[in-house]
């Protein structure tokens, strides 16, 4: 949108209703947008309330803060699908340019460790460099991890984040810079929840059910009992997204969770691949034939030790091509679309190569 977009009378009657009754309450009972509360219709019909409105969204537009209500054009069809679609939501920066039918969430624990982060960094890069977006929730760890891995991409694609609190506070706000990267390669940061609205912890709940409702499906990395992004998975399963879920070691707890959702029927999944063929609509655009592309010498030593097993562990590609740089030589075979990095730091090649 731009700066001088008009106000929109669906966007002031929406939040003058999701002020009343709640963000996330349905109160249209047919397409004249009747309102189901006496006291809404009459907030409604107010002309201070309805000025008040108007005042705050064209504040809030003046800090390039825009709202999309339930009947404006741009609001998603994805979102108008679930139970109780929020009435109006706000969003900072290219969010049209999200189209939740080649997007996939990416969600897992806050306290990941270093091959958890490394999983999800990894994962999204090579799933952004095939045109698919990176939904997430800009919290520590694993979300964190999948909002850069969808920005490494070569593709440049847009990630989303969706917030527990309005998009002028960033939580935590040890990643206003990671906010300020989404917005600057593309991406978008949104909420349901009014600007200045503070991240209480049940608007984490909440918000999870949008960060499954925008994609078509959600891949859980890392999450231990007590995870949020079960929420979320939770959230998937009940609006009809496939779950996908890395597992992890039986004795580790931060994959109780993890492991607990593919005893109740998510889809176990260890590589990028396994991802396209659950949700086969999703873009797949790299996918290159390595003779098609050029190598440097040590990226061909990795391919022709990788050949040689079905997955290696880095430590021993590493005694096998020792190389300064081979994390940097590892990524750029990534994001071709030749290797997948797997659970437990192990590395494979794609099918084809």
């Amino acid at each position: 949108m731009e700066s001088n977009s008009p106000i929109t009378e669906a966007q002031i009657s929406a939040l003058i209703a999701s002020r009343i009754l709640g963000p996330k309450t349905v109160i249209y009972t047919d397409r004249n947008d009747r309102p189901i509360t006496k006291e809404l219709e009459i907030a409604l019909s107010f002309p201070p309330e309805r000025d008040k409105a108007r005042q705050a969204l064209e504040s809030w537009q003046s800090r390039d803060i825009f709202a999309v209500a339930l009947e404006d054009h741009l609001y998603p069809e994805a979102l108008k699908q679930i139970p109780a679609p929020p009435l109006i939501f706000y969003y900072r920066g290219d969010f049209p340019a999200l189209d939740p039918t080649r997007a996939l969430s990416i969600v897992g624990a806050r306290r990941a460790d270093p091959i958890g982060i490394q999983t999800a960094r990894s994962f999204a890069a090579s799933l952004s460099s095939r045109g698919i977006q990176i939904v997430s929730g800009l919290a520590l760890g694993i979300d964190a991890a999948a909002h850069l891995g969808a920005m490494d991409s070569t593709l440049s694609n847009s990630t989303f984040a969706v917030l527990g609190s309005g998009v002028d506070l960033i939580y935590p706000s040890s990643h206003h810079n990671l906010a300020q990267k989404i917005l600057d390669s593309g991406g978008a940061l949104l909420s349901h929840f009014e600007p200045g609205t503070k991240p209480f912890p049940s608007n984490f709940l909440d918000r999870n059910r949008l960060i499954a409702a925008l994609s078509q499906g959600v891949l859980v990395i890392q999450a231990s009992m007590k995870s949020g992004s079960l929420v979320t998975a939770r959230y998937g399963i009940e609006q009809g997204r496939d779950v996908m879920v890395i597992p992890g070691a039986i004795t580790d707890h931060r994959f109780e969770g993890s492991n607990n959702l593919i005893k109740q029927g998510a889809h176990l999944v260890t590589s990028v691949q396994d991802v396209l063929e659950i949700l086969p609509a999703l873009p797949n655009k790299i996918a290159q034939d390595s003779s098609q592309i050029s190598l440097s010498p040590e990226q061909s030593r990795i391919i022709s030790a990788l050949q040689r097993f079905p997955s290696l562990h880095f430590d021993q590609l590493r005694k096998e091509v020792n190389h300064a740089q081979l994390d940097e030589l590892i990524l750029e075979l990534e994001l071709a679309g030749i290797l997948t990095r797997l659970p437990g730091n192990f590395l494979a090649l794609l099918p084809n190569h």
